[in-house]
C-alpha cells in the first residue's frame, strides 16, 4: 500500500465499520465479532504513524484527516447503541495455521476484503478463501473501539503545537512514541477502565492484552485466570508487554477485579500443555500480526 494512500484506505475501512454498527443498530441485529480476511492489515496503527513523521500534510491530506476523524466519530457515537444489542447464545473457535486462533461468545460475521472493497461471506466461504490471504483479524466493539480511539489520539498528538520554539517538532517525537491503548468496558466483563490497573503491575499494552486474553480465550474462569498468568509471566513479549505479579497479588487482583477465586498454581502442568500455543494465537491476533 503506497503511503500517500494510506489515510485514505483508512478511511474505507472505518467507514465499512460505521456503516455495519448503523445497520445491526436500526435492524437491532445480534452483536457480532467481525472476522476479515485481507492482503493488507485492517485499521493498522503503524503506517499512519510513519506517513506523519515522514510527511508535510498538504490542504489535500488535511481534509482527508478531517474526514477520517469525522466518521471515527461517528462510529463512537454508535457504541453506546451497539452494545446494547442481545448477544447470541453461542460460542466460536476458529483456527487458521500460520494466522492464529480465534475464539469468544456469540456471532460471527466473515468478511473478505478484495482490493480495498469489502464482501461478506459464510463460514463456508471464508474457509475456501483463507489460503488466499495473507492476514487475518477479529474486531469486536471493545477492540474496535479501542483501535479508532487509537487512531483518533495518533492525529490530535500530531496536531498539538509545541509550546516553545525550542522544542523538537512532534513529528519527529513520534517516532519513539508508543501508542497508548485505553480500556474498553464491556458489559460482561466488570470493572474494566482504564484507571483499573497498577503501573506497578502493568503497563498500558500489559493490562490491554490482559483483558483481550480475559474476553476471548475459552476456558473456565479459574483455569483461564491461571493460565493467562503464567503465559503473560514467563511466555510475554517482556519489551511490550510489562506484568510484574506474585502469585498472591495476581490472585487478590482477580478476586477483586473480576470476582473469581484462583488457587491451585501449576506451572509445569502449563508448560507441558497446548495452551500457551493457544494464548500466543491470541496475542498474535491481539497484535495484529
Amino acid at each position: 500500500m503506497n503511503k500517500k494512500n494510506i489515510i485514505l484506505k483508512t478511511i474505507d475501512e472505518v467507514h465499512f465499520f460505521k456503516q455495519q454498527l448503523l445497520f445491526s443498530i436500526v435492524r437491532n441485529e445480534f452483536k457480532k465479532t467481525f472476522l476479515l480476511l485481507s492482503q493488507n492489515r485492517i485499521l493498522d496503527i503503524e503506517p499512519l504513524r510513519n506517513y506523519l513523521i515522514e510527511n508535510k500534510l498538504n490542504d489535500f491530506a488535511k481534509k482527508e484527516i478531517d474526514n477520517l476523524i469525522n466518521k471515527i466519530d461517528a462510529c463512537l457515537d454508535l457504541e453506546k447503541s451497539y452494545r446494547k444489542l442481545p448477544i447470541e447464545d453461542c460460542n466460536y473457535k476458529y483456527e487458521y495455521e500460520g494466522k492464529g486462533c480465534v475464539s469468544g461468545n456469540g456471532g460471527i460475521k466473515f468478511i473478505l476484503v478484495v482490493k480495498g472493497s469489502f464482501f461478506k461471506a459464510d463460514n463456508k466461504t471464508f474457509d475456501e478463501k483463507e489460503p488466499n490471504f495473507k492476514y487475518i483479524k477479529s474486531f469486536n466493539i471493545g477492540l474496535l473501539v479501542l483501535r479508532l480511539t487509537d487512531i483518533k489520539s495518533l492525529f490530535e498528538m500530531d496536531s498539538k503545537e509545541p509550546e516553545l520554539e525550542t522544542m523538537e517538532p512532534i513529528k519527529k517525537d513520534l517516532s519513539d512514541t508508543t501508542a497508548t491503548e485505553s480500556a474498553i468496558s464491556e458489559p460482561q466483563q466488570p470493572n474494566r477502565n482504564n484507571n483499573n490497573f497498577d503501573p506497578n503491575h502493568f503497563n498500558q499494552k500489559g493490562y490491554d492484552l490482559f483483558l483481550y486474553l480475559v474476553e476471548h480465550y475459552d476456558k473456565l474462569d479459574k483455569t483461564k485466570f491461571i493460565n493467562i498468568f503464567y503465559y503473560l509471566k514467563y511466555y510475554r513479549k517482556e519489551n511490550i508487554y510489562f506484568f510484574n505479579f506474585t502469585e498472591d497479588k495476581y490472585k487478590s487482583f482477580v478476586l477483586k477485579n473480576h470476582s473469581v477465586s484462583v488457587n491451585h498454581f501449576k506451572k509445569d502442568k502449563f508448560d507441558n500443555s497446548s495452551e500457551k500455543h493457544v494464548l500466543n494465537s491470541h496475542e498474535q491476533q491481539f497484535d495484529g500480526r
